[in-house]
């Protein structure tokens, strides 16, 4: 049975968000293999529940975005005239996916999902996010 932290919050995705007025580079800390974590919340491994509402839902409701670049575990995206950052433990890994993705990047807002697509039948390419504004939860090590 999943527990969440007691700082998880239910509800509607909130993020910081800024008017786009520069990009960063693509950089981050973070190494560019899997990281093993159990953790399902919001900035670790994908819930298998929250991917498959996702999915259900019409592919219209994905958003484009540019990933523009990562400071340790905090993930700038551009959407639209707007810079959206988001944590995720698995930076390192989705800066070096995106980097061959060109437009192929979609946000769905409602589930914190990235989609990087690096061709039409990779399954392995979709990223929880969190709220960069909102306190990390810690990594638990396991197959994630």
């Amino acid at each position: 049975m999943l527990q969440l932290s007691p700082r998880a919050r239910p509800g509607a995705l909130l993020c910081l968000t800024e008017r786009h007025h520069g990009r960063e580079g693509a950089v981050t800390d973070r190494p560019a293999g899997r990281q093993g974590c159990a953790v399902r919340v919001a900035g670790h491994a994908v819930h298998p529940t929250r991917l498959r509402r996702c999915l259900d839902r019409p592919a219209a409701t994905r958003v484009p975005v540019v990933v523009l670049g990562a400071v340790g575990d905090v993930v700038t995206l551009a959407c639209g005239a707007e810079l959206r950052r988001y944590r995720n433990h698995d930076s390192g890994r989705l800066l070096s996916l995106a980097a061959g993705a060109g437009p192929r990047v979609l946000l769905d807002e409602r589930y914190a999902l990235l989609f990087v697509r690096t061709g039409p039948r990779d399954a392995g390419s979709v990223f929880s996010l969190q709220p960069a504004d909102h306190l990390p939860h810690p990594c638990a090590p396991g197959g994630g």
